[in-house]
Parts: structure tokens; sequence; C-alpha cells
């Protein structure tokens, strides 16, 4: 299925509960996951290019709503009673993306939301805690006066951030930058590739989690935006070995 794998997280638990009843493999295409600009971020990061993860900053804004800036005939996402809204449309990217590079799901969340321009979360600004001692923030829009994207990771020895068509790897007291151009990212595996995969080892593994893990951080930011409290993220827990690759 596409992301978002549903808008609420008793949802996705009634997708995961019927595909575990019927034996069926149940995948969710967080479509970041198979870009390799973003895998190879992963790896750097994973490889302690940066040293211990520290913080994350993402801003992704744009001028526009999907079915008007991109995704036409996609109106659920600006209808409330479809549960739609810029959480379920780039939050839930974000969302997946920050938990995986960081390898920790977040523990709390503290969110500002906000409806400018649409009867649905047009504005969403988070504050992130995970579990690795990481910190992390997250600013979208549908309404700003132009569009704007940053992604940054910072650790102990360093920082990595995408800037424009490369990505460029600073570390602490280097008297230079290391700028690597998203041409000699290396090809990853796609979604559909990965869910093959998942067939032929007998759908051993639980493919959903990386979607569910994702709405459950965002209905936590939805939360935290209407009661102005810090909220948890309601996580499934995953009944795979340890070395369950859906994480």
């Amino acid at each position: 299925v596409e992301k978002p794998m549903a808008s609420r997280v008793e949802d996705a638990d009634e997708m995961i509960d019927l595909a575990e009843k019927k034996g069926l493999i149940l995948q969710v295409n967080q479509s970041l996951r198979f870009i390799p600009l973003y895998a190879e971020i992963k790896k750097r990061v994973a490889a302690g290019a940066i040293g211990k993860p520290m913080h994350v900053r993402c801003l992704r804004a744009a001028t526009s709503s999907p079915d008007v800036g991109w995704s036409k005939g996609a109106t659920w996402f600006v209808q409330k009673k479809y549960e739609g809204s810029l959480v379920t449309d780039i939050a839930v990217h974000m969302a997946d993306l920050m938990q995986w590079m960081l390898n920790s799901p977040a523990k709390r969340v503290l969110g500002i939301t906000r409806t400018r321009e649409h009867k649905v979360e047009d504005n969403v600004n988070a504050l992130l805690d995970f579990e690795n001692g990481a910190t992390g923030t997250v600013e979208l829009s549908w309404t700003f006066p132009h569009w704007d994207s940053d992604l940054a990771f910072y650790g102990d020895k360093g920082s990595v951030k995408v800037v424009g068509q490369t990505f460029v790897v600073r570390l602490k007291g280097a008297k230079k930058e290391k700028v690597i151009p998203f041409s000699k990212a290396k090809k990853q595996k796609i979604s559909h590739a990965v869910f093959l995969d998942a067939i032929k080892a007998g759908g051993k593994t639980e493919n959903w989690q990386i979607g569910r893990k994702a709405i459950a951080l965002c209905c936590a930011m939805v939360e935290s935006g209407k009661s102005g409290q810090a909220a948890k993220p309601a996580y499934r827990k995953c009944k795979c070995k340890s070395n369950c690759k859906s994480k």
C-alpha cells in the first residue's frame, strides 16, 4: 500500500491484524527509504561518519496543497471527512525518514498545528525527543510564500546536510567540507523489490512496521497540537526476531 497506510493507528492496526489473520504480507511504500540519496546518508550516519547523532532538522514548505501543486486528483488530502492533512501528506515522510536515519523511535513529541487556508492542518511544527538521546525539529507548511526545504543531521563529530543536488559532510575541526553529488549515491532496491524479498522469505518479516511507526509519530503530532501537551507515539510491538529487517 502507499503511504500513509492509514490516518489513525486504530485503522493501521486493523489492516495489520487482517493481514496476519489471512497470512498476507503487508508493506507500506515509505518511498524516501528507496531513494539512493537518503540511503547513502543513512549508511554514513549508521557508520559513524558524524559521530553520535545529536539533532536532526527538517523543513518542508510549499505554497499549495496536493491537487493544486502536485498529486492531481488527490482531493482527500484537504478533506476533514477523510482525515487528510499536511500530516498525512508530508509529515508521514519525515516521521519515517528521521526515525530510520537515527535508528531510534521518537518517545515524545511536542507539536503545534495550524489551519490557515484549509479545513485541515496545513502548518505543522514539532519538537521530537528520540529514545537514543537525539532531538529533532520538523517545520512543515502548505502556505509559505515560496517553496523551501532543509534537511540536516548533526552529530558530535560533524554534520551531513542536503544542499541542492548534493549532500555536504562537515567534520568538527576540518578545514574543508566534503561535497558529494547525488549521482555518486549507489542504486537502491525499490519498494517492489523489497516486497518480493518478503514473499521469497515466506512472509516472516513485518514489513508494515515502518508505515505503522510513521503513523504513530504523525498521530502524536496531531494529538499534541490539539492538547497543547507533549504526546507519546503509540507504537505497536514487533513480534519479529532480533534480525528483523523491517525496523
